[in-house]
């Protein structure tokens, strides 16, 4: 099968003709021959040259399946033939009344009702224009939840996901969409939902802890506050991690954690960040995100992307005696280039934003004893990977590491907006009274959950289970890279994995990674938008059973195979 790019050479110019089209795939059947096939919401796209749309007249319509005829010979009219035609596989266009491809593709739009969609090349990629309005055939409940969405929300305030899911229903590992439809969630929101959806424990616990208290208590205590804070340093049970500043998002507590490090040692400038890493898009949290920064004192130090390296033979990589002094001589050229002046190192446990991408322990532990050193506050950032989903509590025991402050979020509250900075007394001291203040921020319901959750995981074995079914997603996803060429690589660790995918067969990894996930869906799987445009993230909550981590795992499968 060749893709429209293939057969022409100027395939330059984005096929443009409606904004609710999903797919077009011309396929050659021969020097004057093209079949035009169009699919409903599948997440291959190819480009088209308008020129050629304006000259092709030799197609036929594939849709479900079936064909849909060219012009009648005898009416003129383009039409649906129905089933019963006895001649539905056999008519073809009539070529001596030619039509051409656009003025075809305009009345199949009208014969059918806008139930068909193309869209353009650039609208699964993250880079390109995206369609706001996601339409999928059989939903007409989901289909108008999206339209006013579409209406009345702004689309940057999503992530791109090709299904769009409108959830009606949410229960342990479970969704039901507008419809009722099940899926299994692979997703846990965003790696937010570590017990579930509406975890019976959890609930009663909360309700228990909410019962009678407001919603703020700004410039007041509350017993839930308190104790929250009090369990959950204890929780962490490491003797650096004394004090805490709370906060109502991920990058809210990361910024204040830069605060404090910045006021700890005013006279320090630069900040450490590894690059690609993920810590927010809003002030000191966007500046430290991705390998560019706005701000002048940012500067980026190299993770392991083991996948893509190329410093060293294959079978070496990830060997601690031949690639940690790579790391060792760009942090010394780093400390030459700025001595005495670098405030603070921040990273992640593990690049999770830029497709899942785990380092040896040996890294880690590096930079910990060079901020150690150098006096430099060792910032972790475990807003996605705290309470379980490495297979530790926490990620820092898992790297065996002690840094200066930790960030905790996502699982933090299993679903309600609650983060926080916890670090060295000193450190978080340092900040004087209002100075790190905000409305929300450890209001009593924040602080419920984060004792409910605690009250789930000192009952329920949640860490254990994810070790346990973490060489089960590990196996089922490794499958999929042996049977399936388009697999590239399979990373993670605990509950959280990425698959990433590649190009193939003249399609962009990018367009392969969208279908997988609206595949996935329609098969009853949820999943993420990719990430990094090209890797599928796993990450189902971790109480999820081995038989419905199996089932998920097969769903994929199944819904590999029909892009094969």
């Amino acid at each position: 099968m060749q893709t429209v790019t293939e057969i022409l050479s100027d395939a330059n110019d984005a096929l443009s003709l409606y904004s609710y089209y999903q797919r077009l795939d011309v396929v050659n059947r021969g020097a004057h021959h093209l079949k035009v096939r169009i699919y409903i919401h599948n997440a291959l796209f190819v480009q088209v040259n308008r020129n050629e749309l304006a000259s092709l007249t030799n197609f036929v319509l594939i849709f479900r399946g079936k064909r849909i005829y060219g012009r009648d010979e005898f009416q003129g009219d383009w039409h649906r033939h129905p089933e019963s035609n006895p001649n539905y596989h056999d008519t073809s266009i009539d070529e001596s009344r030619p039509v051409t491809l656009l003025g075809f593709l305009k009345e199949v739009d009208r014969i059918l009702q806008n139930r068909i969609f193309v869209q353009t090349t650039d609208c699964p990629k993250t880079e390109g224009k995206m369609e706001q309005l996601i339409q999928i055939e059989g939903e007409p409940k989901s289909n108008e939840i999206r339209k006013i969405a579409a209406k009345y929300i702004g689309k940057g305030h999503k992530t791109y996901t090709p299904t769009q899911v409108v959830t009606k229903k949410a229960e342990g590992v479970y969704l039901w969409n507008a419809e009722g439809s099940r899926l299994i969630d692979f997703a846990a929101g965003v790696l937010v939902a570590n017990l579930g959806h509406n975890h019976p424990d959890f609930e009663a616990a909360y309700q228990k802890y909410t019962a009678g208290m407001p919603r703020s208590s700004y410039n007041t205590f509350t017993e839930q506050e308190v104790y929250a804070a009090k369990r959950l340093i204890e929780k962490l049970n490491c003797p650096r991690l004394q004090k805490l500043l709370w906060a109502d998002s991920g990058s809210a507590a990361i910024i204040k954690a830069m605060w404090a490090a910045q006021h700890y040692q005013p006279d320090k400038r630069i900040i450490v960040a590894t690059r690609y890493g993920f810590h927010g898009k809003k002030g000191l949290a966007g500046d430290t995100t991705g390998d560019k920064s706005a701000n002048p004192n940012v500067r980026f130090i190299s993770f392991p992307i083991c996948d893509y390296c190329t410093l060293v033979p294959e079978e070496k990589k990830r060997q601690e005696e031949v690639c940690k002094p790579i790391y060792e001589a760009e942090l010394k050229k780093l400390q030459q280039e700025s001595p005495n002046d670098i405030v603070l190192l921040i990273t992640e446990p593990y690049l999770g934003a830029h497709g899942s991408f785990h380092p040896p322990k040996w890294y880690h532990q590096l930079l910990n004893r060079w901020c150690d050193e150098n006096k430099v506050t060792f910032i972790l950032d475990e807003v996605q990977s705290c309470y379980g989903r490495t297979g530790e509590m926490y990620a820092f025991q898992k790297y065996g590491i002690e840094p200066d402050i930790v960030v905790l979020g996502k699982g933090l509250g299993n679903g309600e907006p609650v983060a926080v900075a916890v670090g060295r007394a000193e450190i978080i001291d340092i900040l004087n009274y209002g100075e790190a203040s905000d409305t929300y921020s450890g209001n009593p319901r924040a602080c419920a959950s984060i004792l409910a959750v605690l009250d789930v995981y000192e009952k329920v074995p949640v860490v254990e289970n994810c070790r346990k079914i973490s060489p089960i997603i590990e196996a089922g996803l490794n499958r999929l890279k042996n049977d399936f060429e388009f697999v590239a690589f399979v990373r993670g660790e605990g509950l959280v994995w990425g698959l990433e995918v590649k190009a193939d067969k003249g399609r962009t990894a990018s367009e392969i990674a969208n279908e997988c996930v609206y595949r996935c869906y329609k098969e009853g799987l949820h999943l993420m938008g990719p990430l990094a445009e090209k890797v599928l993230r796993i990450s189902p909550p971790l109480i999820i059973s081995e038989e419905v981590a199996q089932e998920g795992l097969q769903l994929m499968y199944n819904a590999f195979q029909k892009m094969v």
